[in-house]
């Protein structure tokens, strides 16, 4: 049975709904059929276990539809979008939650290229304070053609991104259209940004 179980730890208040699709995830990835999942951060130590079937993983990463926010008026290039969002559902589909956002990043870069858009990878971006630069920052985003902006991150909550920043960004190479992507969650929901 050595190398056919997978055991993640987690250090957390309880599990969560987003570590056992994490755990399904990480099965998937590696061609592996148990998983067991132990959190040693609550009041007491809690354990569970998951077997990946082909049924089990579509419901442990089944949206309830995937809900897109808009951030702004009208949608520019909806055909583009449509296209991009399809894409980053794609990659979300195949690889689940719980991998750092440059494997999300390079994942995304290659689905849109396999889709015939024109990527370009950027590793960093400048940071605005009220027009005036003060700084880089390492922030993977990819940019297609001189029509949009994604932005693909791995993080717990998606607010603690400022948007403000992003549109900064968006206004600073003349983009007036982006998609935040947020792969650690259970399922997607792109937010749209007007620069």
């Amino acid at each position: 049975m050595a190398k056919e179980v997978v055991v993640e730890n987690k250090v957390a208040e309880r599990i969560q709904k987003i570590h056992l699709v994490q755990l399904m995830s990480y099965l998937k990835t590696v061609g592996k059929t148990v998983g067991l999942l132990f959190n040693f951060g609550g009041p007491k130590p809690e354990f569970k276990r998951r077997v990946l079937t082909d049924s089990a993983f579509q419901r442990s990463t089944q949206a309830d539809g995937a809900k897109v926010c808009v951030a702004g008026d009208d949608l520019l290039h909806p055909d583009l979008v449509y296209d991009v969002v399809g894409g980053m559902l794609e990659v979300f589909k195949t690889l689940g939650p719980g991998f750092v956002h440059r494997i999300y990043g390079n994942a995304c870069y290659h689905e849109l290229r396999l889709r015939g858009h024109e990527v370009a990878a950027h590793r960093s971006m400048r940071v605005y304070y009220r027009g005036h630069d003060v700084g880089g920052v390492k922030f993977r985003h990819l940019q297609i053609a001189s029509e949009l902006l994604v932005f693909p991150v791995a993080i717990g909550d998606v607010a603690d991104i400022r948007l403000e920043n992003l549109k900064d960004r968006m206004r600073y190479l003349d983009i007036p259209l982006g998609i935040l992507v947020n792969f650690h969650t259970t399922w997607l929901q792109p937010v749209i940004l007007r620069a």
